[in-house]
């Protein structure tokens, strides 16, 4: 158990080390997103209109059970070829320092440290998904109330990638938000931070 805690806590400093440094990501201050609908996600796929082009496309949701109070939700993307070839692409997050096929979520008995929510403008059901990413360090106990950073994601479209090996959908970061308090559950940050409340299926 000791062995597992500590992977955990070196996974936790580089996710919070890489959300930090994110590219192009511009630091605000806490931010309201009134404007923002939470679409839920259940478990297994979830049909919805990722870049906003009428298509539906997939978000899927997996548990991986490790046995203990640490397990966690895999969280991956998947687009519908817009130039209808029938292919399907995997649409990766993309910081300054990776690119991430897929997201994992954290957490213990205690809260959930570090999750996502997908939004979309109110205002235009046709608008492309954002993300936003809630991540925290749990310190000496994952029951810690630590600060919890927020990354905000957006799809975008690369017709010309810029260099070889580019992927031509990615959700790039674009912002990151930090905390005015500390916070145990990251769902909790979600909701007084951000105004982006709870929904079926999650903490």
């Amino acid at each position: 158990m000791r062995a597992l805690l500590a992977a955990s806590l070196n996974l936790f400093a580089v996710a919070t080390l890489a959300a930090q440094q994110t590219a192009g990501a511009r630091p605000g201050a806490p931010t309201s997103f009134a404007d923002y609908d939470v679409i839920p996600l259940a478990a297994g796929p979830n049909s919805i209109d990722l870049n906003g082009d009428g298509k539906p496309d997939v978000v899927f949701q997996a548990f991986f059970d490790n046995g203990t109070v640490h397990s966690y939700q895999v969280i991956t993307f998947y687009l519908t070829d817009p130039r209808g070839s029938g292919q399907w692409h995997l649409v990766p997050l993309y910081d300054s320092t990776l690119y991430r096929e897929s997201y994992q979520t954290a957490g213990g008995a205690d809260c959930v440290l570090a999750d996502l929510l997908v939004i979309r403008l109110k205002a235009n059901p046709r608008a492309p998904v954002e993300l936003v990413l809630a991540s925290r360090e749990p310190r000496t106990s994952f029951a810690d109330s630590t600060p919890v950073t927020f990354v905000v994601y957006r799809f975008m479209t690369d017709s010309a990638p810029p260099e070889t090996g580019w992927p031509p959908y990615t959700f790039r970061a674009v912002r990151t938000i930090q905390s005015r308090r500390p916070y145990c559950d990251v769902f909790d940050a979600f909701e007084h931070e951000l105004g982006l409340g709870h929904y079926a299926g999650r903490p």
